[in-house]
Order: C-alpha cells, then structure tokens, then sequence
C-alpha cells in the first residue's frame, strides 16, 4: 500500500466548486438522463431529471518523492454521502490533457490549466449520489509525459488504489473504521470498473492490460470513446458503450445521437454546432449518463 496525503484544491467557478472540506460534503442537483428513457431504440427521446445528492470530492497526492516524481503525482477522488462498502472502485480515464491546454510544465500545483481536469469529480461525484451507488470514482490526473504509457501507475496502481481507500473510510466511516467488515490497515479493494470518456479509451486500454487488473476487472464504462475499437467485455463482466451511433443493435450499446435529445435546453445550442461541425453533444455523454450506468452496474448496489 502507498500512502497518499490529502489535499485541497481552489474552486474554479463555474467549472467546479473544488475539493470538499472538513468532512462536509458538497450537496446539488444536476440536470441528468433519466435512466428509464435510455432505452436501444434511437427514435426515444431522452428524458430529463433533476437528481443528485450528497457527494464528497477529494483530491490526493502521493507522498513517496519516487513515485510521484514519474507521475501521476495527483488522483482526485469522488463518492457519495451515506456510502456503506468502498471495495468497488471506478477509475476514470480522461482526454489527453495537452489537447485541453494543459501543458506539463503547469503540473505540479496543478496550475494553469490543470484545474479544469478535476470537474470530472464533480460531475460524476452528483451521478453517484444520484444513483445512491456504492462506488468509489478515482480519477489519475496523468501528465501529458504518462498519459498513454501510465508511469508509475500502470506498475503500482494496486497499491495507491488502496492507499486512498484508506483516505476515504477516514471520512466516510469517521466512527466506523470497521464497517463492512475492513480495516483500514487492510487492503479493501476488490473490484474495478474502467470508464473513460473520449480520447481517455486509448489510456483505458493500457490499463487494463496493466499487471493484475484483469483479476480485478470487472466491467468497462466508454462514454462516446474514441481511439481503437469498441471496448470488449472483461471475462465474466461487462462493457457499456454510449455513443452518437444511429445503427445496429448490440447488447449494452447505447446510441444516443443528438435527435434523442430534443428535450433538453442545449439542444438547440448542439444543433447549431452540429451544422458548423461543432461536436458539443460529445462533453454531454458523460456528464449526464453516468447516472444510468450506476443503474444498470452490477456492482455498486
């Protein structure tokens, strides 16, 4: 196990609020898929819901110099108030970060650009109390020098995986440090869920061919991934691929073009995108249907 230390970031509105202190959780509601609308058929429209709920989002560091000198150095965190078991987890592959404007000599303290990454937290974090999953979301915030390759992490990710969880059961279970049948002196973790949104499938790939994490992995989340084929299914689990698709039925492909969501207000705004080739629907994917998948996981409930 590898100890992380706790950190806080700034909030960057409207972007994200930041980390949450002080075992206080943040507390909203977010404009979301209902999930009984993302049905296969594409001439269903999708269905608004305002929903969320309870959420801490924290950020870590890694305290050994030799790890987190290659990189990742960083990993936010994300989980909802109330969660009862910790030993699913769901790490989150993001876009390549150069592409954003992030550049790697910003990195450490995480400036520039960099604070724009953690949204992601945010967004999912409102999905998980949404969906009152038991998950924990870790996201590595990859450096442009390990995005792809993984760095530190594609050889010791077990471990830092566990060395938050023992961060997370310090405030989810404050009281309760052996809940769910765990010491926090344990290793907890006992699953893994991949997910990653865009250009993140290239990262999501190299991880799951990461020493171990196939005897971990259990299902695959692609949010309108780009780069290399369709994710498949882990051995005895299951991948759920959402994309712009309007053809072809398949088991857990879910093809939500821009015509499904007629209902929602920045429908109109895509639409005029759409018509310059402007993809503003693609960043909607993930924000607004994670929420179904933490319905339809295996896992989590």
């Amino acid at each position: 196990m590898i100890s992380v230390n706790t950190i806080d970031l700034a909030p960057l509105p409207p972007t994200h609020l930041g980390t949450s202190k002080d075992g206080t959780p943040w507390e909203f509601d977010e404009l979301l898929v209902a999930p009984s609308s993302v049905t296969k058929r594409i001439s269903d429209p999708l269905m608004p819901a305002t929903t969320g709920g309870k959420f801490f989002a924290k950020l870590y560091e890694i305290s050994d110099p030799a790890i987190a000198g290659p990189g990742p150095r960083y990993f936010a965190a994300g989980f909802r108030f109330g969660i009862t078991d910790i030993r699913c987890v769901n790490i989150f592959c993001h876009p390549n970060p150069h592409h954003a404007g992030m550049e790697d000599n910003d990195y450490v303290g995480l400036n520039g650009n960099w604070s724009r990454l953690y949204r992601y937290i945010q967004y999912f974090g409102v999905q998980l109390a949404a969906g009152a999953s038991n998950m924990v979301l870790v996201m590595p915030m990859f450096n442009n020098a390990t995005w792809g390759n993984l760095g530190s992490f594609r050889m010791r990710w077990h471990d830092i995986v566990n060395g938050i969880l023992v961060e997370v059961q310090k405030i989810a279970w404050p009281d309760k440090p052996r809940q769910a049948a765990m010491d926090r002196n344990q290793n907890a973790l006992t699953d893994i869920i991949l997910s990653d949104f865009s250009a993140g499938r290239h990262v999501m790939n190299a991880l799951r061919a990461a020493p171990q994490m196939g005897t971990f992995l259990r299902e695959i989340w692609d949010f309108d991934g780009a780069g290399g084929g369709s994710p498949s299914s882990p051995k005895h689990g299951q991948a759920l691929l959402y994309d712009q698709g309007t053809i072809g039925l398949a088991h857990n492909v879910f093809h939500v073009p821009l015509s499904r969501w007629v209902r929602f207000p920045f429908y109109l705004s895509c639409l005029e995108d759409q018509k310059k080739k402007i993809d503003s629907l693609h960043g909607h994917i993930p924000q607004r249907l994670f929420y179904h998948a933490t319905t339809i996981s295996h896992l989590g409930h």
